[in-house]
């Protein structure tokens, strides 16, 4: 056998070799670039049918919700849609076949491409009402990759002919820089692109050098576009967009984590912060300066986020952020509040926009708290509680209410709450009000009690914020005014009733209140009504 025609065998072999294997890991990072691409389209699709199911799963729509989800089947993207229960049982489920046009049977064998499922929460308010599976169709994923397959085989087989005649004027002196070239085929073969130097001094050789330095820095360059493709979308899953916090569903995966996994702790803190104004500051400055003070507060809150160890900001959305807390008792975690309340109270935009009201909720988490949802609905409530102290208010529930504040679920609490003015089963306590002076009784303070199913007594600062979110504080009113007129005074002292602002603004509730006090045998003088300071600010 002639020197030059072994050389050409030696030479063929290893540009074999370099092809063979550009071609498979070009084809294999296709591949896994597409696996990932069908879970993000899972998962996004799983996300908005979350959102769009919520309404129809609220009210039971079982067509609706055979629509919509037929509606996004029917596009052939989607292998199997199933809305799920909270109970795990089908709700809805639409199922498409898998169908690979114009794809080799032996293509789809050699290279499987998994059909990835992602599920979203359906949420009633705060209330889970159950789920929704979403498993991407890879059958345009597998025409894709065919189609990628085709054009880098085309391809890789052009520069393969183009670099055989170069290698058939390659000389003796040639063995030395194929060898160079046949390792650097080995190194691309294991996703190594680095660029071999210096390049050999034959012009033939020099230009075979050439081309494999510049198919190994486009093909590096390739997969890095790709590669940061894939980073973006999946930074767009958990960061928002305006503000670079973390979005509630991250935070609510470290949640969970922080329950049940590795990342456990022994006490945390979650801090459900509200911006009450925004939408008045949006309507008398612009959504720019809106935007521009949201961006300050989430610079507050990365801030502290990178001052204290073991703390999470997020944005729930809108005018709603949330920070995670760890290894903070309840006494810390309401100075950090107020504090931070302070620091937005003094928030201002560069045309002068700011904030005129922010409320805190704080949810506390223990070795007690077993499910995430009570913690997020704790927060929920101690929010509607600080919304009723004043303009900037933080507030989290003393330990003996935590439990009451989060057992119950919205559901339940009507219950309870209905049956208590039905039946009239409000206890009411008297609390004196002394002279700071002379110590001399000045009114006495009506406090409201219920019951709970097991005869627990629950205090009005656990059951009035979620009769508020029932919209059911009017009626209470109604009632604690019965009662106060209904009770027996044996001495002069007044007895003062705190009515809730709804009530107060009311003018149907006024006309009646004054009915009521004229219809009484009691001295008018004698009820009082009891406001907090900000109603009076109002």
């Amino acid at each position: 056998m002639r020197f030059s025609r072994l050389i050409r065998i030696v030479l063929g072999l290893a540009l074999a070799l370099l092809l063979a294997a550009n071609f498979s890991l070009s084809v294999m990072h296709s591949r896994h670039y597409l696996s990932r691409q069908l879970a993000v389209h899972s998962q996004d699709t799983a996300t908005a049918l979350g959102l769009s199911l919520a309404s129809a799963m609220q009210h039971s729509y079982q067509v609706a919700i055979a629509s919509l989800i037929k509606a996004i089947g029917d596009g052939g993207y989607f292998q199997r849609i199933r809305v799920l229960k909270t109970d795990g049982s089908v709700q809805a489920e639409h199922i498409t076949a898998l169908k690979v046009a114009q794809v080799p049977s032996w293509f789809v064998q050699w290279l499987p491409l998994e059909a990835p499922t992602r599920s979203a929460l359906i949420m009633e308010g705060w209330r889970e009402a159950g789920h929704v599976e979403v498993s991407s169709n890879p059958g345009y994923a597998y025409q894709q990759l065919w189609n990628d397959a085709l054009d880098l085989l085309i391809w890789f087989s052009i520069v393969g002919v183009a670099a055989l005649v170069f290698l058939t004027l390659l000389a003796r002196s040639a063995l030395k820089p194929l060898a160079a070239m046949q390792q650097q085929a080995l190194a691309i073969s294991v996703g190594d692109f680095s660029v071999r130097t210096p390049l050999p001094w034959a012009r033939e050789l020099r230009n075979v050098a050439a081309a494999m330095n510049q198919m190994a820095n486009q093909v590096d360059i390739m997969l890095a576009d790709k590669i940061k493709t894939i980073e973006k979308l999946e930074i767009a899953s958990y960061r928002d967009e305006l503000t670079g916090l973390y979005t509630r569903n991250f935070l609510s995966d470290r949640v969970n984590l922080l329950m049940h996994g590795n990342d456990a702790c022994e006490c945390a803190a979650l801090l459900l912060i509200r911006l009450d104004d925004l939408a008045e500051v949006n309507k008398h400055w612009s959504y720019s300066e809106g935007d521009i003070l949201l961006q300050q507060l989430a610079g507050l809150l990365s801030a502290l986020a990178q001052r204290l160890q073991g703390v999470i900001a997020a944005r729930a959305g809108g005018a709603e952020f949330m920070l995670l807390v760890r290894e903070m008792d309840a006494k810390e975690t309401l100075v950090l509040a107020n504090a931070l309340l302070t620091q937005i109270r003094e928030l201002t935009s560069p045309v002068g926009a700011r904030f005129g009201a922010a409320h805190i909720g704080i949810g506390f988490y223990d070795s007690t708290t077993s499910e995430s949802s009570l913690l997020f609905s704790q927060a929920d409530m101690a929010l509607r509680s600080a919304e009723r102290q004043g303009r900037f208010w933080a507030y989290g529930y003393p330990s003996e209410e935590i439990s009451l504040a989060t057992t119950f679920g919205a559901s339940h609490w009507r219950t309870v709450i209905e049956r208590a003015l039905a039946q009239r089963e409000f206890i009411l306590y008297e609390q004196v009000v002394q002279h700071a002076v002379t110590g001399v009784p000045v009114y006495y303070e009506l406090l409201a009690r219920i019951h709970a199913d097991d005869e627990r007594v629950i205090g009005a600062g656990a059951f009035i914020p979620m009769a508020h979110r029932l919209g059911l504080t009017m009626a209470i009113d109604r009632a604690m005014v019965e009662l106060a007129l209904a009770r027996s005074f044996a001495d002069d002292i007044p007895r003062a009733l705190n009515l809730s602002l709804d009530s107060i603004k009311d003018q149907v509730f006024i006309s009646w209140l004054h009915q009521r006090l004229r219809e009484s045998k009691v001295d008018p003088q004698r009820i009082l009504v009891e406001l907090p300071e900000r109603v009076a600010a109002e």
